[in-house]
C-alpha cells in the first residue's frame, strides 16, 4: 500500500519558503523582534535584537570577565590597581555600551512620536472624509424628502452637486492641514481651477478662505505663477516651503495678500485629472497658500513634510475630487447638448 505525500511536501515547502521569507525580513529590518511559543517561551530573535543585545551587555561581559581572567592577561596589577592596557579597552567598550543605550532610548522616543502623528493624520483624514460622505448623505436624503412625488425631478440631478461638494471637499482639506500642522485656518487658503476637453479653457471652480480677484487668465499665463509651472511641465506637483525665496526664483508670483504678511508663506500646486493620462476629459490645478507662516521650518523635517502631504494627505482627498469632477464634467456635458437640441 502507498501513500501520495505531494500535496502534503509542497505545503511544508510552501510552510517553509514562508517561514525563510518572513526570518528574512526580519533579520534585514530595523526592528528588535522575539517572538514567544504557546507556553511564553521565547522561540525567535531576529538579527537586529542579537546585534542589540549584544552591543547593549558587552560592557557588562566584558567587566566579568575582566574580573575572573584580569590577572592572567595584564589587565590587573598584583596591587589590584587597572592597568594602563585596561583602561585603554575597558573605558572605549564602556562608553560606546552607554551612548549606545542613549541613542536606541531617543531613537524609541522619536518612533513612538511619530507612531502618534501617524496615527493623528489618519484619524484627521478618516474623520475629514466621513465628514464628506455624511454630507453628501444629508443632502441627498432632505433632496429626495422635500421633493417627493414630483414626477420631473432627474435621479441624476439629485445626485450631482459637484461644486457644492467640492467645497466641502475643500473645506475638509484645509481643516486636517489646519489642525495637523497647527496653522490658523485665516491663514490657509485652498483653490481649485479647472480645464475641459468641451470647453477648452480654465475657469474657477472652488475657493476657500480667498477674497482676491485674481483673474484665472492670470493665474494661468503668468510663467511665474506655480499653476503655470505646473501645468506646463511634466510634474503634477510643485511645493514651494518658502514664497518669498520662490519669487526670487521667479517660480512664484507674489499677490497683495502675500504683501499683507510680510511675503511669509508656503505654496503646493497640485494638478488632479479625469480621464486618460495623455489627454484627460478634465484637468484641475488645486492650489494650498499659507499666509504668515511657513507649512514647515526651512531645514527641518522638509522631505517628510512633502512627504505627508504629497503621499498620505493628498491622495486620500484626491480620489473624492476626481469623483465630483467627473459628475461635473458629466453634468456640463450634457447640459450642452440640451441647449443644443
Amino acid at each position: 500500500v502507498s501513500t501520495d505525500i505531494t500535496e502534503r511536501k509542497q505545503m511544508e515547502n510552501q510552510l517553509f519558503e514562508s517561514e525563510l521569507q518572513y526570518r528574512t525580513l526580519a533579520d534585514l529590518g530595523p526592528a528588535l523582534i522575539k517572538t514567544l511559543d504557546a507556553n511564553k517561551q521565547s522561540d525567535y530573535f531576529n538579527k537586529g535584537w542579537f546585534k542589540s543585545s549584544l552591543i547593549m551587555t558587552f560592557a557588562t561581559l566584558w567587566l566579568t570577565c575582566f574580573r575572573i581572567f584580569g590577572i592572567d592577561f595584564g589587565l590587573i596589577s598584583t596591587d589590584g590597581h587597572l592597568t594602563t592596557l585596561a583602561h585603554l579597552i575597558t573605558w572605549p567598550i564602556i562608553s560606546i555600551s552607554i551612548a549606545f543605550t542613549i541613542i536606541k532610548n531617543i531613537a524609541e522616543k522619536y518612533d513612538e512620536v511619530s507612531k502618534k502623528n501617524g496615527q493623528f493624520i489618519l484619524t484627521k483624514i478618516i474623520d475629514s472624509i466621513d465628514d464628506i460622505v455624511n454630507k453628501k448623505n444629508v443632502r441627498f436624503c432632505n433632496f429626495l424628502k422635500d421633493n417627493v412625488g414630483k414626477k420631473d425631478i432627474s435621479p441624476f440631478f439629485v445626485i450631482t452637486q459637484p461644486r457644492d461638494q467640492i467645497e466641502w471637499i475643500l473645506s475638509n482639506i484645509q481643516i486636517t492641514l489646519s489642525e495637523i500642522f497647527g496653522i490658523d485656518r485665516q491663514h490657509l487658503s485652498i483653490s481649485l481651477i479647472y480645464w475641459t476637453d468641451e470647453t477648452k479653457k480654465w475657469s474657477w471652480l472652488a475657493r476657500t478662505n480667498i477674497n482676491n480677484d485674481l483673474e484665472v487668465r492670470d493665474l494661468i499665463n503668468n510663467h511665474n505663477t506655480t499653476a503655470y509651472k505646473v501645468i506646463n511641465s511634466s510634474k503634477n506637483s510643485i511645493v514651494h516651503i518658502d514664497k518669498l525665496e520662490a519669487s526670487q526664483k521667479n517660480e512664484y508670483l507674489l499677490s497683495d495678500r502675500d504683501r499683507d504678511f510680510n511675503e511669509v508663506g508656503s505654496i503646493i500646486c497640485r494638478e488632479i485629472n479625469v480621464g486618460e493620462s495623455e489627454n484627460p476629459n478634465i484637468r484641475a490645478i488645486m492650489s494650498i497658500s499659507t499666509y504668515g507662516k511657513l507649512i514647515c521650518n526651512p531645514g527641518i523635517n522638509v522631505e517628510e513634510t512633502i512627504t505627508k502631504i504629497l503621499h498620505i494627505i493628498i491622495p486620500r482627498f484626491e480620489s473624492r475630487i476626481k469623483l465630483e469632477l467627473a459628475l461635473l464634467y458629466i453634468k456640463e456635458v450634457l447640459a450642452m447638448d440640451v441647449s443644443k437640441n
